[in-house]
């Protein structure tokens, strides 16, 4: 887990061998984007997968690690 600052909010990023999971919170703590990245199909982290597949980001939010 990483963090850094960018303006007013704040983000934590959470890795594993395929993916990269980044959250950004406001000055409050409240989730205002998310973005979710393939390594295995985009390592150069250009398309924001996270819409497409919400089971990916719960489970690394809840510090699980998915299937590759």
């Amino acid at each position: 887990v990483s963090y850094w600052r960018k303006g007013k909010h704040l983000a934590e990023s959470v890795r594993t061998p395929r993916y990269r999971l980044v959250t950004w919170r406001d000055g409050d703590g409240l989730v205002v984007a998310t973005e979710l990245y393939d390594h295995a199909t985009d390592p150069a982290e250009s398309v924001n997968i996270a819409t497409e597949h919400p089971e990916i980001v719960r489970a690394l939010l809840n510090a699980d690690t998915p299937k590759d």
